[in-house]
């Protein structure tokens, strides 16, 4: 263990720099805070160090002891946890030939939806989570959290959405794509096997590469006049739908 005092400290800084996208993926790790965070972790073998305000805690990695004050400079909540781990990312490579159940995500731009919609795949033992390049970044603080520790259970991918397309249509998935036009009720549905499902952009839908891709469209039947759901709640009821 070693103890650091100095906000000005070299490693402080470098730790700092992690709460930029950039930056994380120069380095190729990110923060997680909060015990559970740390030890999802340290129990999927992505735990590098630990910045705690505790001498007892062990994490059987490089650890140092911090002040509060350093916990806030570097914490990206109101209220910091007390502890802060740096989580090495997940490998980029994927061979789609390996997997059978899908969620493909177009456009998304809310931390929100895309944490939960992480931790429904996870928990629905989706096989990965495909997202466009302009989708908003996974290692987000707030996607990490919403997760809550889903990240490091679900593969999840970046791909450009031509390199998507191609790829599922290689691989003949049911390209199952929420839309309005051409649509059948999604309880009218025969699920399939081998599926991805598209779940678009909160303000523009899925995009019109993908409606044009797609081999099958649903809608999700509403009543009381509503018209849409949210990204993440939609995303969800579909992937349970085709999980019967």
């Amino acid at each position: 263990m070693e103890y650091i005092t100095s906000l000005t400290n070299n490693r402080i800084k470098e730790l700092t720099k992690l709460k930029d996208k950039k930056n994380r993926l120069l380095a190729r790790t990110f923060l997680v805070e909060g015990y559970h965070l740390v030890e999802e972790a340290k129990k999927h073998n992505r735990l590098k160090e630990v910045y705690t305000i505790n001498e007892k805690d062990d994490f059987g990695v490089n650890t140092y002891i911090v002040t509060q004050e350093i916990m806030k400079k570097v914490s990206n909540v109101v209220t910091p946890p007390g502890i802060i781990g740096v989580v090495n990312m997940d490998s980029e490579k994927v061979d789609l030939s390996n997997y059978h159940k899908l969620l493909v995500l177009d456009s998304l731009q809310d931390p929100g939806n895309l944490g939960t919609l992480i931790r429904t795949s996870a928990a629905l033992g989706i096989d990965a989570v495909i997202m466009t390049s302009d989708t908003v970044d996974v290692y987000n603080d707030k996607v990490v959290r919403s997760t809550q520790g889903a990240i490091f259970k679900t593969k999840c991918i970046y791909l450009d959405k031509k390199e998507i397309i191609a790829a599922l249509k290689a691989n003949d998935f049911d390209i199952v794509v929420s839309a309005l036009k051409g649509a059948k009720n999604l309880n009218e549905i025969i699920p399939t096997k081998h599926f991805a499902v598209v779940i678009g952009n909160e303000a523009q839908g899925v995009s019109s590469e993908f409606i044009a891709a797609a081999t099958t469209k649903v809608v999700i039947p509403m009543q009381n006049d509503v018209e849409s759901l949210n990204a993440s709640v939609a995303g969800g009821i579909i992937l349970y739908y085709y999980l019967q």
